[in-house]
């Protein structure tokens, strides 16, 4: 009996390392993707995206995957500044980056749920 419970275990708990992995990679592509979007369509985005200088053009991809495990661990955003070193507020960012954020941070309460129903 013991053992098929440690099975279990070891079965949920990688199921939640992998959701969690997967949702980090997923929100890494969206985040890269609405400043791809910015410098795409610059007129939308002085328009509707609270005018949002995008001149420095796209991070690395490091960076975004950075900025989602970040937000997946939620250890915050301490010090977040751009390579210029201007200082980066996520209450300041853009719309599509709210969205992103804040769904990201609903998926941490979702996946452990998930997890268990699995």
């Amino acid at each position: 009996m013991r053992q098929v419970i440690k099975l279990i275990l070891k079965k949920k708990a990688k199921t939640y390392l992998i959701l969690h992995f997967a949702s980090v990679l997923i929100f890494t592509f969206l985040y890269w993707l609405s400043d791809f979007l910015e410098i795409l369509y610059p007129e939308f985005s002085k328009k509707y995206l609270n005018d949002i200088d995008q001149s420095e053009g796209l991070s690395s991809f490091m960076y975004y995957l950075w900025f989602s495990l970040v937000t997946q661990t939620t250890v915050g955003y301490s010090g977040l500044q751009t390579s210029s070193g201007k200082t980066i507020f996520i209450t300041q960012s853009d719309y599509p980056y709210q969205i992103i954020n804040i769904l990201q941070i609903i998926s941490i309460f979702i996946i452990p749920v998930v997890t268990l129903i699995i």
